[in-house]
């Protein structure tokens, strides 16, 4: 799960970047950055921000183990998500 949510953050920052954000501004402003730019949907920003708080829960929540089915869901949701952020070209290269 820690390996899946990397790569989302890692994507999201990148994308970021691409849009002229400031690589040093806080996860969640950056979010808001790209629904702001009309880079995400906000759909797009509450299943990232949903998926960091499942990712949360794991990392900070009561000991034991995440049963396999919940990794299992967490990894595809994290593909998901992926699939969405690779396939955001750069605003200014938008046309309209």
């Amino acid at each position: 799960m820690l390996a899946a949510w990397a790569d989302v953050e890692n994507d999201l920052r990148a994308l970021a970047v691409r849009e002229s954000v400031d690589p040093n501004t806080p996860f969640e402003a950056a979010l808001k950055a790209l629904v702001s730019k009309g880079v995400l949907t906000a759909e797009d920003a509450n299943s990232i921000t949903g998926l960091r708080q499942l990712r949360n829960l794991a990392v900070h929540g009561p000991a034991g183990e995440v049963p396999a089915d919940r990794a299992q869901g967490f990894v595809a949701m994290a593909d998901a998500i992926r699939w969405v952020l690779s396939g955001k070209p750069p605003s200014s290269g938008r046309v309209g």
